[in-house]
């Protein structure tokens, strides 16, 4: 499908002049297949653009003329994964990608990343950081860079160093050739310690701050060599990281530092390297969470994204702030992710996203826009379900805020629908006001959907992060049946048709709906959940130690500071599955590396002991996401599918 090259607003007037008449049922394989394009990125002189392209359950990297729409270059990807990729120069992309392969002389499987150059001239691929030469060789992070130098002749990448039987072995600085048609020969640029984890450096790679934490004592400290010599210039003994040190200032004399505060909501800070002087918060915005930085390559920060159900934006540049802020006032169905721009901001990359746009892609200049791709172009905008940003007070009386998305044609409160409660993962994330793949595809299918933003979830300020600390099972799961409730009254829900299903921490949640609500729900649908907490948090003490600080993290996430045991035998379904009276549907990757595919088959086990109503899908090769190809997805979702077509 090719969209038209004018402002977003027309598709606006397509979109509503469905409404009123119900959609097409489309075919399951427009929701379940992945994206057709995604991870696009401009070249340095905004005249090529990159796309990940997947087409015939086949995975491509593209590169294409912006000027007359040609694709110049192009690889077939085969197993590599890529999580990012960006121009180094015309011809020279970095691919950083996650791969699940096994490591020479371990056990197992390992979720590893990698850092790849592709040439486009040569239709080469190249792998950066090898383990072997001179890099440790049993590691799972080798993607990363912290810089490229001026003559984008190398790059600058972080690796644990030496022999294979060293214990402790230091993470140190590599110097990585960016130009050759083979493996490169990387250099050991700065050697550090066991206790670094992370470099800051300037256009030649010379060290401007080195961060460390060291989990057994505790102590978190940056150093800085801005002078030519290591000063401490911040150290903290925490046992939970509360700063985060993400990028450099544009002189590059200051770290850009977010720091947490429970009432406030996490800011950032501007750090100097010369003396550790903490700046006024940056960025400030009322009633706004900050998510992320805006960074270029060379980790040098220009402005932030806010949280919330639609991104939006702070700059350094206010110009540019105010042209964001003008594209959000005058389509506020839509959201804006900025992806990529120019030097000079003239051009600038976008994926649009909501009511007129199943993801579409534009490159917006002065002139106005110019239509890319679409990432789903068998979705025609006409047929994108309307999604609702509200309310609801739960039991407490604590504002929940919720998407809703209906039906295309469908008018709240004029039918009651049968009704799909989703809550997110994380649990500390939120959902946004884009196309949902798994909201759209039940929409479709006239369900409702109800998202609701849980105590817990984070968009919303820590003050409402915090005040799901120990509310596992708790608080954050009477949020969701609160949710339920508020909206049977308002009439949008068919209170004798409703399934909960979540992926992760939503798996959690919908398992423990079936044994804290089973008169609620009519059936239960868990992707890759949690059911069993004490083995979940025995799981990341095996995986990172007893004295790291995700661990930390997971004690006050699950239990607040509660010693007691109990508390996670008494918020964990699979100790409770005689009170389940609902259907339910499980889902695991075998290879899930986030949630042990343990905790479904055990949770399968016992409710088939206890004689229930249980379906089991196991995806071959598939990990937490589901995402490593259309025939996975295209499994799941045909299962849902059928579970809810029998059950609701």
């Amino acid at each position: 499908m090719k969209r038209p090259m004018f402002l977003l607003s027309v598709l606006l007037i397509i979109s509503n002049s469905a409404l009123g008449q119900p959609a097409p049922k489309l075919p399951i394989e427009s929701y379940a297949n992945l994206p057709r394009f995604s991870m696009a990125d401009l070249s340095p002189s905004s005249e090529r653009i990159l796309f990940r392209m997947v087409e015939d359950d086949k995975d491509y990297l593209i590169i294409k003329n912006l000027a007359d729409n040609k694709v110049i270059g192009g690889v077939n990807l085969g197993d590599i994964n890529p999580s990012s990729a960006f121009f180094i120069d015309e011809d020279r992309v970095v691919l950083q990608v996650y791969q699940h392969k096994r490591l020479h002389g371990y056990r197992g499987r390992h979720n590893v990343s990698t850092a790849f150059i592709y040439h486009v001239k040569t239709n080469n691929v190249v792998q950066l950081l090898v383990p072997g030469k001179g890099i440790f060789l049993g590691q799972t992070g080798l993607g990363k860079i912290v810089g490229i130098s001026a003559d984008k002749q190398f790059a600058f990448m972080p690796a644990y160093t030496g022999e294979k039987h060293v214990d402790t072995p230091p993470y140190s600085l590599m110097r990585v050739p960016l130009d050759t048609q083979k493996s490169p020969r990387p250099r050991l640029w700065k050697r550090g310690n066991n206790h670094v984890t992370d470099y800051f450096v300037d256009e030649q790679g010379e060290l401007l701050a080195v961060e460390s934490y060291d989990n057994k004592a505790d102590l978190h400290v940056v150093s800085s060599y801005i002078s030519g010599e290591k000063v401490d210039i911040f150290t903290e003994t925490t046992g939970l990281l509360t700063k985060n040190f993400v990028g450099l200032t544009p002189d590059k004399d200051a770290l850009v530092m977010l720091r947490s505060d429970e009432h406030n909501g996490d800011s950032y800070y501007k750090m100097s390297l010369t003396d550790g002087s903490v700046s006024d918060p940056l960025f400030v915005k009322e009633n706004k969470e900050i998510d992320r930085v805006l960074m270029d390559s060379e980790r040098v920060v220009y402005g932030v994204e806010y949280a919330g159900f639609k991104p939006s934006y702070a700059f350094f540049d206010k110009r540019i702030e105010s042209l964001f802020d003008a594209l959000q006032e005058k389509m506020p169905n839509n959201s804006f992710d900025i992806l990529d721009h120019s030097t000079d901001w003239e051009k600038i990359l976008l994926r649009v996203e909501g009511e007129s746009a199943p993801a579409d892609y534009y490159l917006y200049t002065k002139e106005g826009f110019q239509f890319l791709a679409s990432a789903r172009p068998n979705i025609d905008p006409a047929y994108v379900n309307p999604v609702v940003e509200t309310s609801f007070a739960a039991a407490d009386g604590l504002t929940i805020p919720t998407l809703i998305t209906h039906p295309v044609g469908h008018e709240l409160a004029t039918k009651k629908l049968p009704t799909i409660v989703m809550p997110h993962g994380g649990p500390q994330s939120h959902d946004k006001n884009g196309f949902d793949w798994l909201a759209q595809f039940f929409a479709n299918r006239g369900y409702l959907v109800i998202q609701p933003q849980f105590r817990g979830s984070s968009g919303f300020g820590n003050e409402f992060i915090a005040k799901g600390y120990g509310q596992w099972g708790r608080k954050m799961q009477s949020d969701l049946d609160d949710a339920l409730h508020a909206f049977i009254a308002k009439q949008y829900v068919d209170e004798n048709r409703v399934c909960m299903f979540g992926w992760s921490y939503g798996g959690y949640a919908a398992l423990t709906a079936s044994v804290t609500a089973p008169q609620l729900y009519k059936c239960i649908i868990a992707i890759n959940g949690v059911s069993d907490l004490e083995d979940m948090l025995r799981s990341e003490r095996m995986d990172h130690g007893s004295d790291h600080w995700v661990v930390n993290y997971w004690n006050m996430a699950m239990r607040n500071g509660d010693a007691n045991d109990d508390i996670l035998k008494q918020f964990s379904p699979i100790n409770f599955v005689d009170k389940v009276q609902a259907p339910v549907l499980i889902i695991a990757g075998d290879i899930d590396k986030v949630v042990p595919v343990s905790q479904s088959r055990d949770m399968v086990d016992e409710l088939k002991a206890a004689k229930k109503d249980v379906t089991y899908l196991e995806l071959e090769g598939e990990g937490h996401s589901i995402l490593n190809s259309n025939k996975s997805r295209l499994t799941t979702l045909t299962a849902i599918e059928t579970f809810l077509a029998k059950h609701l």
